[in-house]
C-alpha cells in the first residue's frame, strides 16, 4: 500500500516483524465508499467526513470537526480482513486538537469489547485496555502526526475471523471541541506473513435485483453472508461475470471475496 514502508524496510528496523492488515474496510480513507460500506447499521456521524489531502503525506483522512453533545460513537466498523495468527496491535495516526480524548472499542468474537482510552496525546503513545470508556485527556499534536498503538498482545478472544461482525469503534467525549484528522487504522500480528487486503472492489453492482456483477482478474471465491452472519451462497467467478442471485431474499448482505490469498468485503442490498 502506498502509505507504508515495505515489509523489507520494516524488517530492517526490527528483529521482530509484523504482518499488517486493514483493521477496518477502507481504513486509509482513500476509497471513501469502501470505508462507509464497512460501517454497521448505526452509520457514520455527519461531522466525520473525508479529509481530502489532509492525511499522512498529503493523502486522505477521516476528518472530525465537532462539539458533540453526547459521548458519540463516530462509527463502528466491521472487520477489514481475517487474521490467521495472534494479533499484536492496532495502530493509527492522529493530527489536531481536542478538549477531551478518543476512546476506542475493539470487539470480541462474542460481541463484547475491550475499551482503549487514549488519554493526553501530544506524541506517540502506546495504550493498554481499560475497564470502560473514558474521555479524560487533551489532544494537541502541535501540527504533527502522532502514532497511537493499541496493545492487543494479551487479547485471545478478538473477532479476527468473522467479516460480518463488528471489530472497531471510535468514540468522542461530549461538550468540547474536536478538530482532528485520523489516518491509516491498521491491524498487525506477530508473524511475517504478508497480508495485502486493500484490493479493488470485486462487486460491480452493490444494489442487486436478480443478478450480481463481478469484475476480477483472477479466479475469485465469493461468499455471501446475511445480516445474521450465516453463509447463504458461495460460488467462483473470473473476469467480467454475472451471477444469478434471484433466490436470495430481499435485504442487506456482506459479500466476501478471496483471490490469491487477498480478502475484501463489500456490503450489498438485494431488492
Amino acid at each position: 500500500m502506498k502509505k507504508f514502508y515495505s515489509l523489507v524496510a520494516i524488517a530492517a528496523l526490527s528483529t521482530l516483524s509484523f504482518a499488517q492488515v486493514n483493521a477496518i474496510p477502507g481504513s486509509d480513507f482513500e476509497d471513501w465508499a469502501k470505508f462507509t460500506t464497512g460501517i454497521n447499521k448505526f452509520g457514520l456521524k455527519s461531522y466525520a467526513v473525508q479529509g481530502v489531502g489532509k492525511g499522512v503525506n498529503g493523502s486522505n483522512s477521516l476528518n472530525i470537526v465537532t462539539t458533540p453533545t453526547a459521548n458519540d460513537y463516530v462509527f463502528t466498523s466491521l472487520l477489514g480482513g481475517t487474521v490467521s495468527a495472534q494479533p499484536k496491535e492496532i495502530t493509527f495516526w492522529v493530527k489536531g486538537t481536542a478538549g477531551k480524548t478518543l476512546s476506542l472499542n475493539v470487539y470480541k468474537s462474542d460481541a463484547g469489547y475491550y475499551a482503549y482510552n487514549v488519554g493526553d496525546l501530544s506524541s506517540d503513545s502506546k495504550i493498554s485496555s481499560s475497564a470502560n470508556n473514558q474521555y479524560t485527556g487533551v489532544i494537541d499534536t502541535k501540527g504533527n502526526w502522532v502514532k497511537v498503538t493499541l496493545d492487543l498482545s494479551d487479547k485471545k478472544d478478538l473477532n479476527v475471523a468473522d467479516l460480518t461482525k463488528d471489530f472497531f469503534a471510535l468514540k468522542v467525549g461530549k461538550d468540547v471541541a474536536y478538530s482532528l484528522d485520523i489516518d491509516n487504522i491498521q491491524l498487525w500480528d506477530v508473524n511475517m506473513n504478508v497480508y495485502d487486503l486493500t484490493s479493488s472492489k470485486a462487486v460491480s453492482n452493490t444494489l442487486w435485483t436478480n443478478t450480481a456483477s463481478f469484475n476480477v482478474k483472477d479466479k475469485t471465491t465469493v461468499e455471501v453472508y446475511n445480516i445474521n452472519g450465516q453463509l447463504v451462497k458461495t460460488f467462483e467467478v473470473k473476469g467480467v461475470q454475472s451471477v444469478d442471485v434471484s433466490s436470495l431474499a430481499k435485504g442487506a448482505y456482506v459479500v466476501k471475496t478471496t483471490s490469491n490469498g487477498k480478502v475484501s468485503t463489500q456490503k450489498v442490498v438485494k431488492k
